[in-house]
């Protein structure tokens, strides 16, 4: 993927944002892949080389980084820890934030305040409850689970103004442990359809249909290879 730089940002935050050192390891998806659709992650591989991101758009991504890494530092546990585990063929892997003793697993999101006015998001429940079963796989307990989100849009003249905003820039989420039979369910429908020879298109939930503006907000808005896509360009 080409990264453009449209408004001429200085030299030293085009290099900031090339200087991704992402990486899921030996494995043949990562957790953050798995709970995204297959449609997009086939995409962005089929089309890579004609796709192209701006510095504006990634330094938003690279300083979520930045808190990550700078939070890291100052954790008193095991702080972004690599892990895999293999289902039904398919080896996963999953870079968690912090595990401190005793299990009490949390992931830091650097986001904005909708995060938290909204409740705490479907994928973000997801994301840590496939972290509970690697950290399981790898015989490791896991007791809690959260969520730490970073408000990156905080401001506090709308504290108390608008309905659940959040008082602080700083907001830790409890997340629910899923059962047994409930994981289960949810990773076998993942690998089943990551795995499949056909492609999959994305469903309503994953398009997030807005019937306000009466559109799908992530084709229209969020997505990176929605000029690639039939099913958006067809008005599917």
């Amino acid at each position: 993927m080409k990264i453009t730089n449209k408004f001429d940002a200085p030299i030293e935050f085009v290099r900031a944002v090339e200087d991704d050192k992402y990486d899921r390891g030996d494995a043949d998806i990562s957790v953050t892949s798995l709970i995204q659709p297959p449609q997009i992650g086939n995409l962005y591989e089929k089309h890579d080389d004609k796709l192209s991101t701006d510095v504006d758009d990634k330094m938003v991504m690279w300083l979520g980084t930045v808190v990550h890494n700078a939070l890291e530092l100052y954790a008193d546990g095991l702080a972004e820890e690599r892990l895999y585990a293999e289902y039904n063929g398919l080896r996963i892997s999953g870079a968690i934030d912090l595990v401190k003793e005793g299990g009490h697993v949390t992931d830091y999101k650097f986001s904005k305040t909708g995060a938290v006015q909204y409740g705490l998001k479907a994928e973000w429940e997801a994301q840590m409850n496939l972290y509970a079963w690697l950290l399981r796989q790898n015989d490791r307990e896991v007791q809690s689970l959260q969520i730490v989100v970073v408000c990156k849009d905080h401001n506090k003249m709308y504290v108390g103004k608008r309905k659940n905003y959040p008082a602080s820039i700083i907001n830790c989420l409890p997340v629910p442990l899923w059962p047994e039979n409930r994981l289960e369910r949810y990773l076998a429908e993942r690998v089943e359809i990551h795995t499949a020879e056909d492609d999959v298109e994305c469903t309503e939930e994953e398009r997030w249909w807005n019937g306000r503006n009466q559109e799908y907000m992530r084709c229209e808005h969020y997505c990176g290879v929605a000029d690639f896509c039939t099913q958006f360009q067809g008005g599917v």
